[in-house]
Parts: C-alpha cells; sequence; structure tokens
C-alpha cells in the first residue's frame, strides 16, 4: 500500500473515531454500547459490526440513532479498506489470468490444438473484463487473431492496444519497444490484408523509433512495394538485409533477400530491356542465396511466382561425336520426348520450371543404331539461369567412349586409308573389317557424292569415307 493511501486512511480513522467519542461519553452506562465503543477503541470493526447488529434488536429509537451514527463511521473508516483490498484482488487476478493466457498461447503456436486457442482467448476475455485498458492484453489477444487468419479483428485490438496504452510505460526503453513493435504488427497486419498506405505509415512510425530492426525494415519494404515504389522498397530490403547479416539472423536475412528478389523481378516489367536484365539477374541472385539459407522457404507463394519470371532450371547437352544423335529426355516422372543433337560441338538446352525439385532424366543408345544394346539412362543436375541469359553452358556431353571399328564391307574386303579427301589421293593404309582403334581427328569433307573424314590410326593418319566406320561406343560426361 503506498504512502497517500495509508495517510488518506490514517485521516479517515481520525476523523471517524473523533465523531465517536462523544457518543461514547454520552452513553458510558450503556450495556448495549459499552461492547461497541470498546471494540471501536481495539479498531476491531468487525466484532463492533457485528454488535450493533445484535444491539439493533429491542434498542430505543435513541440507541438506535447513535447505533446508526457508530455504523456510519465505522463504514467511512473500513469502506476504503475494503475497496482497496478488492482493486489488489482484481489486479492480481487480471495478473494471473494474463499469465495463463500467455502460457496457452504459446502452446497454441507450437501445436496448433485448438483447445489452447480458446484457453487463450478466455482467459484474455477475463483480463479484460477485469481491467478494460489492459493494453498488453490486447496486444496478446491480436496476436492470437492474427495467428488464427482473423487479421482484421487483429489489426482492430492492435490498434486499440497501441493508443490505450499508458504514457509512463511508454517512456521507458522496455515501453519504446514495445510501441516500436506494435507499429511494425499494425504494419505487417496492413500489408496482409492490402492496406498499403496504413502499412507505409505505420512502418515508417516502426523504423523512426527503432532504425536498425531487420523486420521493421523488411515490413516498411512489404508496404511500399505493395504501393509500387518499387526503389523505395529495394532500399529497404537491402537495409534489411543488411541489419540481420550483422547480427547473424539467417532466417531474417533469407526473407529480405527473397523479397528483394521478388521486387527486382517486379522491376523488370516496367524498365527497358537491358535494365530488365539486369533485374532479373539480381532477382536470381538474391533468390538463390535465399534459397540456400532456407532450402524448402520458396516452395509456394509469391517467391515461386517471381523466379518463374526471372528463371529457368536449365541442363545442358553437347554432342563432341563425330556423328547425329539421338536420346530421350524427361523431367521427374514425366513423358519421354525424344531429340537429336548435331554433330561436333552442337548443343541443346533443356530447361523447365525454376521450381521444379525433380532431377533431368536421359536415356540413349551406347551403340547408335543397334536397337539391341541396352540403354542407358542417368538422374543429371540442373542449373538456374536467367530466362534471357546467353551463359555459356555445357554441363553435360555425349563423346566416344572408346574408338571407331571398319564395318559395312565384305569380309574380305579391305578399307583403304589415302592421303586426302577423295579416291585420287595416294592410299597410305589398308585395314581389314573389324579393325578397331580408328580415331576421327576432324570434321567430314565432302568430295563429289561421298563423305570423307580424317581419321587417325595408331601412328598413322589418313582420310576415309565414313560410312566404312561404326562407333564402338557413346557415354555422356560431365564437363566439369
Amino acid at each position: 500500500m503506498n504512502s497517500n493511501l495509508c495517510h488518506r486512511l490514517s485521516l479517515g480513522v481520525l476523523s471517524a473515531l473523533t465523531m465517536i467519542v462523544p457518543l461514547q461519553e454520552s452513553h458510558a452506562e450503556s450495556e448495549k454500547m459499552v461492547p461497541i465503543f470498546k471494540a471501536v477503541a481495539e479498531m476491531d470493526f468487525a466484532k463492533a459490526e457485528t454488535l450493533i447488529e445484535l444491539a439493533e434488536n429491542g434498542a430505543s429509537e435513541e440507541e438506535r440513532e447513535v447505533l446508526n451514527r457508530v455504523k456510519g463511521s465505522i463504514a467511512n473508516i473500513v469502506r476504503p479498506k475494503r475497496l482497496n483490498f478488492t482493486a489488489q484482488q482484481t489486479d492480481q487476478e487480471a495478473t494471473r489470468k494474463f499469465d495463463s493466457a500467455v502460457s496457452f498461447a504459446k502452446q497454441w503456436r507450437s501445436s496448433h490444438d485448438r483447445q489452447y486457442f480458446v484457453a487463450a482467448v478466455k482467459d484474455l476475455q477475463g483480463v479484460l473484463a477485469d481491467k478494460p485498458n489492459h493494453f498488453q492484453a490486447m496486444a496478446e489477444l491480436a496476436g492470437l487473431l492474427y495467428t488464427d487468419g482473423a487479421f482484421d479483428a487483429s489489426l482492430w485490438w492492435s490498434v486499440k492496444a497501441l493508443r490505450t496504452a499508458d504514457q509512463i510505460y511508454l517512456g521507458t526503453s522496455e515501453g519504446k519497444l514495445w510501441e516500436a513493435s506494435q507499429l511494425n504488427t499494425i504494419a505487417w497486419t496492413s500489408v496482409i490484408i492490402g492496406d498499403f498506405s496504413m502499412g507505409e505509415k505505420f512502418g515508417a512510425l516502426a523504423v523512426a523509433r527503432i532504425p536498425d530492426d531487420s523486420s521493421f525494415h523488411h515490413t516498411l519494404g512489404a508496404a511500399l512495394m505493395g504501393k509500387g515504389k518499387l526503389e523505395e522498397a529495394l532500399l529497404r530490403f537491402g537495409m534489411a538485409a543488411s541489419y540481420a547479416e550483422k547480427k547473424g539472423n539467417t532466417a531474417s536475412l533469407a526473407v529480405a533477400l527473397g523479397d528483394r528478389g521478388v521486387c527486382y523481378a517486379r522491376q523488370s516489367f516496367v524498365q527497358n530491356d537491358s535494365i530488365s536484365s539486369a533485374c532479373r539477374k539480381s532477382a536470381l541472385n538474391d533468390l538463390q542465396r535465399a534459397l540456400q539459407l532456407r532450402p524448402n522457404y520458396y516452395a509456394s507463394g509469391h517467391w515461386k511466382e517471381a523466379l518463374d519470371i526471372v528463371a529457368q532450371r536449365t541442363v545442358g547437352i553437347t554432342n563432341r561425336c563425330s556423328i547425329k544423335l539421338v536420346y530421350w529426355t524427361r523431367w521427374g516422372n514425366g513423358e519421354w520426348k525424344q531429340s537429336d543433337v548435331g554433330p561436333n560441338g552442337k548443343g541443346w538446352r533443356h530447361s523447365t520450371s525454376p521450381t521444379i525439385t525433380e532431377k533431368f532424366q536421359i536415356k540413349f543408345q551406347p551403340v547408335p543404331g543397334d536397337e539391341a544394346a541396352p540403354e542407358k539412362v542417368y538422374a543429371l543436375n540442373s542449373t538456374l539461369l536467367p530466362k534471357d541469359g546467353q551463359e555459356p553452358i555445357e554441363e553435360y556431353h555425349f563423346d566416344d567412349a572408346d574408338s571407331y571399328f571398319v564395318a559395312n564391307i565384305r569380309d574380305n574386303d579391305t578399307l583403304t586409308i589415302r592421303s586426302g579427301p577423295g579416291e585420287r589421293n595416294a592410299a597410305v593404309a589398308s585395314l581389314s573389317k573389324g579393325t578397331a582403334g580408328i580415331k576421327i581427328t576432324g570434321p567430314s569433307v565432302q568430295n563429289g557424292l561421298d563423305d570423307w573424314t580424317p581419321v587417325k590410326f595408331g601412328d598413322n593418319k589418313g582420310w576415309t569415307r565414313i560410312k566404312f566406320l561404326k562407333l564402338l561406343r557413346v557415354d555422356l560426361f560431365s564437363s566439369d
């Protein structure tokens, strides 16, 4: 009990006793009154009130008047004490209910068990019934409603909590932090319901209160992006990422980078071609960093949309063989699709949505033209690339795993290797059917109706027609 209240009670007791003393003197001989005055003198007011009730039975009119006056004086002493005790009880009960609600709210957020949500709301309603201006209970109720998806109701209670907050409390360091957090909560909830102007207003107030908080800058950035103020939003997301990185908060860093990537993606629509290309690259860089920090965070939502705008998941296939190859591809468990790729360094990019997580699969005949040979099947990694990017990519390539051998001639015949591309050039060797270890050393040259190919066999080299050579085996290699 504070000193001012004790002083007021002391004055009240003195005043009431001063009124009783004359009555005591004038009724000192009364059997009914003496015990009452004695109880009052001993400050045992509960006993005095009981004795008054007993004395009222059969009391004369004069005695009844005296008893009423004494009862009134006692009431003036007792009432402030009773009121103060009741107030203390109310405060204690409100505190108990609030602490209980906070505990239930934590259990609700961790388990999403509805019974905890109901219990927490019930306790908070009880707090506000006893203490209508309990602003912290209002803020807690706003948080509960937010997690339950009741964003409009949450916003209403957040604003009410801020307006009801005790000004003395807001002057403390704890109070300033609470106020800034409430401003940010109001701003973020406004963004959620699409009121970006309100989000910008309260977000700016939160940042002004605490300028180095990553989440406050992020909220303001989201509001600015919603209003189409993309340059300002990029600045805020950048500051959010910077503060998060300084404090080692990887979760906040990932979200700030991801949303800055979204902002860059949106900006790519409103710029000229060269700036749009730069924006897409910046968006992809931010989103890739965010993905590294939070691998499963961007499975859906506007991050996925941003990735679809700026990037594609790509696999590069190049053919280093000297013949055209046919192969089949698919993503995950999709349908196989046939493709072919020309010889001598020709290649293809196979692309799909950037958010596809299944691997790229490829299958082909290791001995071209030999359908009886078992197929080779590989699952390949893919790379995220800007959609309009022209970066060279040769992640995988077909190549001769072994060499060519002499084929397509009679068993007793030989293949003549000549010094140049044509029949008129001198013969440098004759190879029998099945001779292997032949390597193609360059592109084919047409002479008349025939294609002539430069070859090497052992320490010798020359030219021959490709139709008399057969590839022993083709395989796929990583280009790393």
